[in-house]
This record gives C-alpha cells, sequence and structure tokens, in this order.
C-alpha cells in the first residue's frame, strides 16, 4: 500500500485545551470557537438535524430517525498534526497519482476542495465523521488519530485501522454524553486509492496491496453494513479539524430519548 508509516509517538497526558489567546495554547492544540459564519454553516450541516433511518438495534427490524441539534462547533488548530497530515497526502499524491476511483460523486460536500488537483483528477481527500468516548477526544486532540485503539468498545469489521462514517447517526452511537451533551469529530481523510468490501475482514492490518483505504459498502450498494464505513490504517491520513457539540433534538425517536432525560 502506498502509505507512510511514521515511528508510532507516544501518547502524552493531555494539557488542559484553552481557547485561543491562553498562555497554554501558545504550542497547540488550541481550540477556536467558531461564531456565527459561513464556515460554522457548513461543518454544522454535517451533524444537523434528522438523520437517515436506522435500525433501533444490531438484530433489530424496527426503524428509528435520530435528530440532532448542533450546540456549538469548535475548530482545531494543531500545526503539528497539520504538517504530519500535509506530509502524508503529499506523499500519497505521488504514490496513487490524481487518478482514484471517486468515493464520493463529484460536487458532493464530503469532497475537499484541492487547488493542487488537476481537472477532473481525485485522490480522495473528503470530510468525514468520527465518534468517539470522552478519553478518546482527548487522545485524538493531543495525538491525533491512533489505530491501536480501534475495536476497544466495539467490534471492528474490517481490521485494527481507523473508522469514520459520512452518517452522524452511525458515529452518535460511540459517544458518550455530558449533561445532555455530546461531540463528533469532523475530519479531513485522505483515502487514495479505496477497496471497497462488500462481507467483513476483521483480521486486516492494512488495506490490499495497491489500495490506500477501505470503505465498508452498505447494504444498499451489496455490503453488510447499514451504512458505509471509511478505514484507514495510518493515523497520519486523517487530520481531527472540528469538534461538533450537539445534542439529540426533540424529534429524536432513538431507544436513549424514549426512556431517558437530558437527551
Amino acid at each position: 500500500h502506498c502509505v507512510e508509516t511514521p515511528g508510532k509517538r507516544p501518547r502524552e497526558a493531555l494539557p488542559p485545551l484553552s481557547h485561543k489567546g491562553s498562555r497554554a495554547a501558545a504550542e497547540g492544540p488550541w481550540l477556536k470557537r467558531l461564531a456565527e459564519c459561513a464556515e460554522k454553516d457548513f461543518v454544522a450541516q454535517f451533524v444537523h438535524g434528522l438523520c437517515s433511518p436506522q435500525r433501533a438495534r444490531f438484530g433489530a427490524t424496527n426503524k428509528i430517525t435520530k435528530d440532532f441539534e448542533v450546540i456549538a462547533v469548535d475548530k482545531i488548530v494543531n500545526p503539528a498534526q497539520t504538517l504530519q497530515y500535509r506530509q502524508q497526502l503529499s506523499a500519497l499524491s505521488r504514490c496513487v497519482g490524481w487518478g482514484c476511483t471517486p468515493v464520493f460523486p463529484h460536487g458532493s460536500r464530503h469532497n475537499v476542495p484541492n487547488p493542487e488537483c488537476p481537472s477532473g483528477g481525485c485522490v480522495n481527500e473528503v470530510f468525514l465523521l468520527h465518534g468517539t468516548t470522552v478519553e478518546g477526544l482527548a487522545g485524538i486532540l493531543q495525538s491525533g488519530f491512533d489505530n491501536t485503539r480501534s475495536g476497544q468498545r466495539n467490534g471492528r469489521f474490517f481490521g485494527s485501522g481507523i473508522y469514520f462514517a459520512d452518517e452522524a447517526c452511525k458515529c452518535d452511537s460511540y459517544t458518550q454524553a455530558e449533561s445532555g451533551q455530546r461531540t463528533i469529530v469532523l475530519a479531513r481523510v485522505c483515502l487514495g486509492e479505496a477497496w471497497f468490501a462488500l462481507s467483513p475482514k476483521p483480521d486486516m492490518k492494512n488495506p490490499p496491496d495497491g489500495f490506500c483505504a477501505v470503505v465498508g459498502e452498505s447494504k444498499d450498494n451489496g455490503g453488510v453494513l447499514d451504512f458505509r464505513e471509511y478505514v484507514v490504517y495510518e493515523g497520519t491520513q486523517a487530520l481531527p479539524m472540528y469538534l461538533i457539540h450537539y445534542k439529540h433534538g426533540i424529534r429524536c425517536s432513538c431507544t436513549r430519548c424514549k426512556f431517558s432525560s437530558p437527551r
């Protein structure tokens, strides 16, 4: 596969994260709370509102529809992680070129605009969502995405990778509520040439030869999942960009909202 694998960095204790302007945030990472602006609106649309219908739980036949209300958006600023990601993106584009099979159609909000990409070219740099615990968020902010933590809470259909989704309702299942508020990460992910998997491959440690990432297909596309999963096997292929803070809305029909409060 065409991905550079740098030496693993030790995961350090997370220092207090502050908003821009404090001395503690001088070296990063730090968070910038977005005011009402076009950037915030663009980010919030990935989570806000009614989601696609989904099964109430694994094995169930009844469907539910989750409803999310975005509370705030924080932009993550981490120069070291950004540099590593750009280096990985550059290495991957040199290896596979700009002729990758598109994962999302042209014009999709998931595609990251890239001025270096030739007309009609594609390296599959995309915006994707990632749900995790409060502890997991702390690790991502400090040290980036880490595939060694894969499957600690849930199964891993496609091995020891870092999992993303394009549906907020899927990520929501992996989050934790604090005073009714939850957080999902919006990341830039460079998939490169992706291998489309129609069945589980739980022993995978890397994508197949000639590929840079795995896309686990949904049932609508011949796979086994309710919603697509996007998996990379090297943390520097993904850059955490935003924290989207939200709560379940009044139209939510999920089990938690039916039987618990607050949402």
